[in-house]
């Protein structure tokens, strides 16, 4: 269906299946598995027309699932990788948030923003999604 019909929700879906299944290989430990999905699922995004704030979120983590994997034996990712992944990701976390999907909620649990979650900057965004927009509107 993502070949065939134009409609992008197919292929945003199949992107979002593809990466939360390679946080399942790298959980059962399969780095390789983990690293192919991931860019797969990159590599689907990637091809969108456009993408909406869900879909900048989702791209973000892939980017920071690189980032978790970069120098992990069998990931395929480099250790080098690693920081321009993670850069990649809170930029796109940023544009996310920006463009009205800024779920505290989903991105405290989301696993694969592990490896983001002891940087300031990720800290910081964290505490921005989670105050008002308007805290002194009545």
């Amino acid at each position: 269906m993502v070949q065939e019909d134009p409609n992008t929700n197919y292929r945003s879906s199949l992107a979002s299946s593809i990466r939360r299944r390679g946080l399942a290989r790298r959980e059962t430990g399969d780095p390789a598995g983990a690293t192919a999905d991931a860019r797969r699922a990159l590599g689907l995004y990637d091809s969108l027309p456009s993408r909406d704030g869900k879909e900048w979120f989702e791209t973000a983590c892939c980017h920071a699932a690189l980032a978790g994997l970069a120098g992990r034996d069998g990931s395929g990712a480099s250790a080098p990788a690693a920081a321009s992944e993670a850069e990649t990701a809170m930029d796109l976390l940023a544009k996310a948030a920006t463009m009205g999907y800024g779920k505290p909620d989903v991105h405290r649990t989301e696993s694969a923003l592990d490896p983001l979650r002891n940087r300031a900057d990720f800290r910081v965004l964290m505490m921005d999604l989670a105050f008002p927009a308007q805290p002194f509107a009545r």
